[in-house]
């Protein structure tokens, strides 16, 4: 909810309760008296602390809020007619903290009846990220005397202390082991502090935001008016600014018009400016182009100018949203300014002016602690500490590695695995993000690299087996498959738990035709691992092929729960229907198959063969034929084509 831009419980009044329990334990109930105690603010409000800040007998509030005030004193101005005692701990230091932290204190009140009793601990944090005063404040409604006091101090050892020389409206120091309360002095006054009114500054929506944490910039186009495409290349001996724009936004040209009228001096600074427009995306109007190329015309705009694609936004869009927490829409105008090494530097949402780009611009680079204090939200010192650094260190990699992981799940390999060279420069003996950047080599097709950085994470990380799953499959790509297979058993003696290590080891042995081996391994990983799709679609294609189609169907209806969309998996489930002849649901299998994945040959073909096999001749044609587009010496599927077509002939 929080990245979203929203709250959990913003612009909720706070509450405040009354323990109406006087009548006894029936009568165990909370009054809100939230109106009249003063406290029903409209804040965002989260840690609550208790003091008596003003030394008047009563318990004052102190609370933080999410926004702003970020903080509020609340001064208790209730009647006061009630007594009170207020007590201070100090533990011996050897067998109890000096602070009595953990130590339960007994108040015990002179009454006509039977003594009351007070009971209070002294905690260390209270509530939500809060402590209150040391000072144990205790009511004593109109007690006037104080019978006895106790201390259990946290000491197994010891029995309760008793404290004597305790009155009523007083502060006293109970030391452990003393028996006698110290009276302290400590007299009411007025505060240092002044009420004030909390002013709402404007709403501004321009915000200059310079990164701690500079981005390399995935490749960027745009779109000429004429729809050619322009490769944006970045330079070495230019600061880029790409400005986002539409012609139905006021500041936009505005913007443009200030860019235009000073473009000499950005130029003559190293600044190049390309503006995008929007419009095409916003409108599905083909009049969107001809209208921003007619406006550019008219802003005579001197500078590199167009149109923006879906990917250059979604680039800009990925980065924001690593970046800034509250991923709320990006305004009109947007721009970003590209640092000479073609890394995002600074993210400028609304008009921003031309001197602040010239200043930007002349930026000299930075390391990180100075771009830590430059993002600062108020002007101040930076520690250069040893702890801070390395946190610095910490979250700087954690940037880049979140941007890593978002290029590889939009298939952008190549740019992320730049992402993880530069997190290797940070973390240099990860074996975690080693064996990440191997497996971003092999998607990238270079399994050679791939190896080595395999082999490398298995030196710095060896108790990790996933990383030599991973190695096993790139040995066995390059066809060394009695490397791989070595590899696996070892893996699986190493770390007999580690079902994917079965699983692989089992794809090895079923491909040099040792199926009861392979059997066994699939059969072991499934039996660690009940979710393992791979291994249970494995299991069954042998039990197919063996003839046992139940076993078969038990695993390939699991496999199925937990991937519904895999294509392999439907077409192995519609064998088993074809075999049970039940034609309509294995061609209904069959057809989800095709349509999750149009490029698998057998999926094509097996639905040619129910269809077929329920007399629907010319439709099985079209498949049995994409089959053969797919794949020109698919098994079975000529004959099958030339059978169906002399079953249609017939038919008709």
């Amino acid at each position: 909810m929080i990245y979203q831009g929203r709250s959990f419980s913003g612009h909720e009044r706070n509450c405040c309760f009354l323990n109406t329990m006087a009548g006894g334990l029936d009568n165990d109930r909370f009054a809100t008296i939230s109106a009249i105690s003063g406290i029903d603010v409209d804040d965002d409000g989260r840690a609550l602390a208790q003091v008596d800040w003003d030394h008047d007998g009563d318990l004052d509030l102190w609370i933080s809020n999410r926004n702003a005030p970020r903080l509020r004193f609340f001064r208790n101005e209730s009647s006061r007619t009630n007594r009170f005692v207020q007590l201070r701990l100090v533990g011996n230091g050897r067998d109890t903290n000096r602070d009595g932290v953990g130590a339960r204190v007994t108040v015990v009140l002179k009454s006509a009846s039977e003594p009351i009793r007070l009971i209070k601990t002294l905690h260390a944090g209270e509530g939500f990220l809060s402590q209150s005063s040391q000072w144990l404040h205790f009511g004593l409604g109109d007690a006037t005397e104080i019978e006895s006091i106790f201390v259990s101090w946290p000491n197994k050892e010891s029995k309760p202390e008793a404290f004597g020389g305790v009155s009523t409206n007083g502060r006293f120091v109970l030391e452990q082991g003393l028996g006698r309360a110290t009276p302290v002095d400590i007299r009411a006054g007025d505060l240092a502090l002044n009420s004030t009114i909390t002013q709402i500054p404007p709403v501004d929506k321009r915000h200059r935001i310079p990164l701690i944490y500079p981005l390399n910039v995935p490749a960027l186009g745009y779109l000429g008016f004429d729809g050619s495409p322009h490769e944006v290349v970045l330079k070495p001996d230019q600061v880029t600014l790409v400005n986002l724009w539409s012609t139905t936004c006021k500041p936009c040209l505005a913007e443009l018009t200030e860019f235009a009228k000073r473009s000499n001096e950005l130029k003559a600074a190293g600044v190049r400016i390309i503006a995008i427009s929007i419009d095409a995306l916003e409108s599905s109007e083909p009049s969107a182009v001809a209208e921003a190329k007619a406006m550019a015309g008219r802003l005579k705009i001197p500078f590199e100018v167009g149109m923006a694609t879906p990917a250059v936004i979604e680039d800009f869009r990925r980065l924001h949203e690593i970046l800034i927490t509250l991923n709320r829409p990006m305004p009109m105008p947007s721009s970003f300014l590209i640092n000479r090494q073609g890394e995002l530097e600074i993210i400028y949402k609304g008009p921003v002016e031309v001197d602040t780009i010239l200043a930007d611009a002349g930026e000299a680079q930075m390391d990180a602690l100075a771009r830590y204090q430059r993002s600062a939200a108020f002007p101040g010192s930076m520690l250069d500490d040893e702890v801070i650094n390395s946190a610095i260190v910490k979250n700087q990699a954690m940037v880049h590695y979140k941007l890593a992981q978002q290029l590889v799940a939009n298939k952008m390999f190549d740019a992320a695995a730049k992402e993880y060279e530069v997190i290797l420069r940070y973390w240099p003996d990860s074996g975690s993000i080693v064996n990440d950047l191997g497996a971003v080599l092999v998607m990238k097709g270079n399994i050679p690299d791939a190896t080595k950085h395999f082999k490398r994470a298995i030196e710095l990380k060896p108790t990790d087996p996933e990383i030599r799953f991973n190695l096993a499959r790139t040995l066995e790509l390059q066809g060394k498959v009695n490397d791989a297979t070595q590899l696996m058993e070892q893996s699986v003696s190493i770390f007999p738990q580690h079902a994917n290590s079965h699983f692989f080891l089992g794809v090895l042995k079923n491909r040099v035709k040792d199926l009861p081996g392979a059997q066994t391994c699939f059969e072991r990983a499934v039996e660690l691992d009940s979710k393992n799709d791979r291994a249970l679609f494995s299991l069954a294609n042998m039990l197919l092929n063996a003839g046992e189609f139940a076993n078969a169907k038990k695993h390939l209806v699991r496999a199925l729960e937990i991937s519904p969309n895999e294509s392999a998996i439907l077409v192995g489930l519609g064998k088993v229907y074809m075999y049970e002849n039940n034609g309509p649901e294995a061609e209904r299998l069959f057809r989800l198959a095709v349509r999750n994945q149009p490029q698998l040959a057998e999926a094509q073909y097996q639905l040619g063969l129910a269809l077929a096999a329920q007399d629907k001749f010319s439709e099985a044609q079209l498949y049995f034929e994409a089959t053969l587009r797919l794949d020109r010496n698919f098994p079975g599927a000529r004959e099958a084509l030339q059978q169906t077509m002399r079953n249609s002939v017939s038919k008709k």
